[in-house]
C-alpha cells in the first residue's frame, strides 16, 4: 500500500488491526497519527508491541471517538482517515455465539 507519504489519522489504532496497520504505515514513511481512547489498563494497547523506533515517529492522541471536538482537532492537516475505533464486545460474544 502506497499513500505517497500522506497524513494519516488512524482510530482505534491501539487494536490488533490498527496497531499493524501503524507500524505498516510508518515503516513505509507515512506520517500517523494515532486515536486511541483511554483503558483501564492506562497503555496504548497493542501500539506498545511496535519497536519504539518506529513509535518515536507516531503521534498519539488519547481520547473518545463521541467527542466531536476532540475528533476535530485530531483531523487537523490530515489527508486520509482509517477509522477502526469501536466498541469490542468479544466477552460477550463467547458466551452468546448466535
Amino acid at each position: 500500500m502506497n499513500l505517497n507519504s500522506k497524513k494519516i489519522l488512524i482510530t482505534g489504532a491501539g487494536g490488533f488491526v490498527g496497531s499493524h496497520l501503524v507500524e505498516t504505515l510508518v515503516t513505509q514513511g507515512d506520517t500517523v497519527k494515532c486515536f486511541i481512547h483511554y483503558n483501564s489498563r492506562n497503555d496504548f494497547g497493542l501500539l506498545s508491541e511496535i519497536p519504539v523506533n518506529l513509535m518515536n515517529e507516531v503521534q498519539v492522541i488519547s481520547g473518545d471517538l463521541r467527542d466531536s471536538h476532540a475528533i476535530y482537532q485530531a483531523l487537523k492537516g490530515i489527508n486520509i482517515v482509517f477509522h477502526l475505533g469501536a466498541l469490542i464486545a468479544i466477552p460477550y460474544s463467547y458466551k452468546h455465539p448466535e
